[in-house]
Formats: structure tokens, sequence, C-alpha cells
């Protein structure tokens, strides 16, 4: 996976230890909680004049997690505030879109039933 981070393409992957990384960086938070926050009925009713609600969307929460998926690629990656400083440059959608996807495919497919794809 890549994200575009001040006009460069950034390896990263998501894994167990990505989720690892960001409680350690981040005071023992759940990526998974973060970036997926809890969904109620209301959510399910949109506001009929209500496009996009940029408040519900966690966005430094998706930074936070895009850096712990970088983090997980290269561990020489600073720790996120100093890596932050240098970010001037990003697609907040792409990174949402590479998050949500890279959480979705990680840890939120159905697995193959027993004995499925052995040989």
């Amino acid at each position: 996976m890549e994200l575009t981070v001040n006009g460069a393409k950034l390896e990263c992957a998501f894994s167990v230890w990505t989720c690892v990384l960001y409680e350690q960086e981040f005071d023992g938070a759940d990526i998974i909680a973060d970036v997926s926050g809890r969904i109620t009925a209301d959510d399910l009713k949109p506001d009929s004049d209500v496009i996009v609600d940029f408040a519900k969307i966690p966005w430094l929460k998706i930074m936070q997690a895009a850096w712990a998926m970088a983090k997980t690629a290269d561990d020489s990656l600073p720790h996120f505030n100093e890596w932050a400083k240098g970010v001037t440059e990003i697609d907040s959608w792409e990174f949402r879109g590479v998050v949500n996807k890279a959480v979705n495919e990680t840890f939120f497919h159905q697995a193959a039933a027993d004995g499925e794809g052995d040989e």
C-alpha cells in the first residue's frame, strides 16, 4: 500500500504490529476504535440537507493511523509529532480510503471455513 505525502509515495503496511505501534505512540489508544468509531441508529438516518459531515470523520486519528502504517513498513520513521511537522501536503480522502481499506482487509474479512484451502 502507498500514500502520497508531500508529493512522494510513502510505503505503508497494516498488521497487528500496526495496532501495537499505534497503541504505544498514542497513550494506549485503539486504532480500530479511533478510526472506525461507532455506528448508531441515527447514523443510518442521514440528515436530508447534509452531504458530508466532516465533524464525524476522525481526521487526526486517520493521520495517526497512516503514520502507524508507514512506521510498520519503515521502522526508521520518527515519532508521530516529529513526522507530522514535516508533512505539508496530503490528500485526506486518500488517507481515509487507504486506512479504512487496510483495517477492513486485515481485520474484518470472512475467514475460510475450517480445512478450506488446505492442501
